[in-house]
């Protein structure tokens, strides 16, 4: 599937209405290193779209987080792909997080617009019906 550009109006509005969740909190050890904790921060809210990418990268790689937290952060790259038109690997990582989480609303929500973006109106519908049916708050 080929993908078109996305109009700022659309990404803005959409993730506008979703916020970037929360950073991950890690399982396992309190040993965790400096780096990986920053990481983490970025993750969840880096100062860019590349930095952000980059650092929720080398969290997911990691290995040391799992369950709704690795789910954020597949979440949280993939709106920063969303952002800088990346859209197939956005989808990619929604995926991976409703895979991880699957009553991730916000998840099927985002991915169902980058779908209907990129031409997919069917599939992106279908991806917003299902956020609503999870989560009858979110956005219209």
């Amino acid at each position: 599937m080929k993908a078109r550009h996305i109009r700022p109006a659309v990404v803005g509005i959409s993730l506008l209405m979703i916020a970037a969740a929360p950073p991950s909190s890690s399982t396992g050890n309190t040993d965790n290193n400096d780096r990986l904790a920053e990481q983490s921060h970025i993750c969840g809210s880096g100062p860019d779209d590349a930095a952000t990418i980059a650092a929720c990268t080398a969290v997911i790689s990691s290995d040391r987080y799992q369950g709704e937290a690795l789910a954020i952060d597949y979440f949280n790259r993939g709106l920063h792909y969303a952002k800088t038109q990346h859209y197939e690997e956005a989808i990619a990582d929604f995926d991976q997080a409703i895979k991880i989480k699957p009553d991730f609303a916000n998840a099927y929500f985002v991915r169902g617009t980058v779908k209907q973006v990129m031409g997919a109106n069917e599939d992106g519908a279908a991806d917003i019906a299902k956020a609503k049916e999870l989560d009858p708050t979110i956005a219209p």
